[in-house]
């Protein structure tokens, strides 16, 4: 049996490491013919592979902002490149540029997923806003409810010496609830037995002179503004008006209750949210 000496296997690994071009970044000039020759003792197919890591690494090391602020990053690049590629192998190269890629892939996974937690926490946050609101609708018609409309009717009233006609909605309001009331909004519906489609579905309000005070009931004949709906279509005398409560402000003029804020749109955008999140 052969005895290999220590020595030997030294000397070896040390003619191997000798033929194995790498790379000289100890000046520009150095730099280039070294990574020249170490391209040259590649094939064709690793060559390839060579330039996409050397690519890798140069692009690793950009900042554009700063270079662009400030021309000094230019050198501090040059630099940094040059410690990464000294004294390193082909396959050195490659895997330095392997390390990037991984590394640059972890981190772009790490931003995506705290973007969609960013995300989850948003939508969370908005349904349990849309939920609220719907909540607050939900207890809003019930109080509203007690807004009793006794009797509502519409007409359209011919102004003296002209063809205008002057719209005009009355109203017998009760207050059943337990506040004074300053102002009430509405939602008219002006339509004909038989007909399906309504002749004016139109919102209005009412500012109370005194306001209409608790158990309180009222007769209000309104004119709402004649170049609005309400006086731009003209309605036969046998019409019928549905009218139904918004919203109601009590004596401080504060809202204490609406079902105007939560929208269809609000409805699908819950659910939506819902469908995807819970």
């Amino acid at each position: 049996m052969l005895k290999i000496s220590l020595s030997s296997i030294l000397l070896a690994l040390l003619l191997i490491g000798c033929g194995t071009p790498r790379i000289d970044t100890s000046n520009d000039e150095k730099m280039k013919s070294s990574i020249q020759e170490v391209k040259k003792s590649l094939t064709v197919e690793k060559q390839k592979e060579f330039d996409e890591a050397l690519q890798i690494i140069l692009f690793s090391q950009i900042n554009f902002k700063n270079i662009l602020l400030n021309m000094s990053s230019i050198d501090n690049l040059n630099n940094d490149v040059k410690v990464l590629l000294n004294n390193k192998t082909a396959d050195e190269v490659i895997q330095e540029a392997t390390k990037i890629r991984v590394a640059k892939i972890e981190e772009e996974k790490k931003i995506k997923e705290a973007k969609l937690e960013e995300e989850k926490k948003r939508a969370l946050a908005k349904i349990k806003e849309l939920e609220e609101k719907k909540l607050n609708i939900e207890k809003s018609k019930e109080i509203l409810k007690k807004i009793e409309i006794l009797s509502a009717s519409f007409e359209q009233k011919t102004i003296q010496y002209s063809n205008l006609k002057e719209p005009i909605i009355n109203l017998q309001v009760k207050n059943s609830t337990d506040k004074a009331i300053s102002k009430i909004y509405f939602e008219g519906t002006v339509k004909s037995i038989g007909r399906e489609i309504p002749w004016i579905t139109e919102t209005f309000n009412y500012s109370i002179p005194g306001g209409l005070e608790v158990g309180e009931i009222a007769n209000w004949s309104l004119s709402p503004n004649m170049f609005s709906k309400w006086g731009n279509v003209e309605t036969p005398k046998d019409v019928i008006l549905e009218v139904e409560v918004l919203k109601i402000n009590g004596a401080d003029e504060k809202e204490i209750a609406s079902i105007i804020k939560f929208t269809s749109e609000d409805e699908e955008k819950l659910k939506t949210l819902k469908e995807k999140y819970n």
